[in-house]
């Protein structure tokens, strides 16, 4: 695809106008919606690239990469907390964890960064044991950022454990979980319905409202109707409506 040549020769300018076109031909192509936020941000409109990424997620899909996209640039800002939050959430959607390797080390670099090294020395070892699970070659630079985590570490006299895959994919699924969902108000409501035949599902809200969620974001252990739970409202879009709706995340036994 042409659009692809021009991204690979940094012509961010053509990429632009080229991606702006296609996608009022092209409404549901994703590709051409995340490239024109590219391309505005390597033309120094990083708060519009941000804007329209935000949208991409809020409208069309919830794709890893994409919060990844809005990680980089949000740390590009220096606005740390939401960079780095934005990077857990990446880890969390969509599954494809194989192809998540450069997340998880650019998540190790920030944490670095910020002193936080025994998160650092998680993630860059969920990185390494992923890649070499997948039989993928440990190239230089990685191996720099992994020698300066061990050196921090040292000097810090923090103790770079040795983890196995299995431990650090659980142990990890619990930060993003924790890190994604830091400091937002939960709400408390019972599972009113469950439908067998729908992706969907509707918890009652202590406050009345009749709240939707998916139920492949529902561990089976839940997914019992009249259960007292607690949960967090994201901001969601009702294409039907074509409006701003919400949906329940995050969903724990209370």
């Amino acid at each position: 695809m042409y659009i692809k040549s021009l991204i690979e020769l940094n012509n961010w300018s053509q990429v632009k106008n080229l991606a702006y076109n296609a996608i009022s031909t092209f409404p549901k192509e994703m590709n051409f919606k995340r490239w024109y936020a590219l391309a505005l941000s390597y033309n120094g409109e990083t708060d519009k690239a941000i804007s329209e990424l935000e949208k991409i997620i809020l409208k069309d899909r919830k794709e890893w990469y994409l919060f990844q996209d809005l990680s980089h640039l949000y740390w590009q800002e220096n606005q740390k907390e939401t960079a780095l939050g934005y990077a857990y959430k990446g880890c969390l959607a969509t599954k494809e964890h194989n192809l998540k390797v450069t997340l998880y080390q650019n998540i190790a670099k920030m944490c670095l960064e910020i002193n936080q090294f025994e998160l650092a020395i998680k993630h860059i070892q969920l990185s390494k044991l992923t890649r070499q699970k997948e039989g993928w070659k440990i190239k230089p630079e990685f191996e720099q950022l992994e020698n300066k985590i061990k050196e921090k570490c040292q000097e810090n006299n923090i103790t770079f454990i040795d983890y196995s895959f299995d431990e650090l994919a659980k142990n990890c699924l619990q930060i993003w979980r924790q890190e994604s969902y830091k400091g937002l108000q939960r709400d408390k409501g019972i599972i009113e319905s469950i439908p067998p035949d729908k992706s969907f599902a509707w918890i009652r809200a202590d406050n009345g409202d009749k709240i939707f969620f998916m139920q492949k974001e529902l561990p089976p252990f839940l997914r019992k109707e009249n259960l007292k739970v607690s949960f967090i409202l994201e901001d969601s879009w009702d294409h039907k409506k074509n409006q701003l709706s919400s949906k329940a995340i995050d969903i724990r036994k209370e």
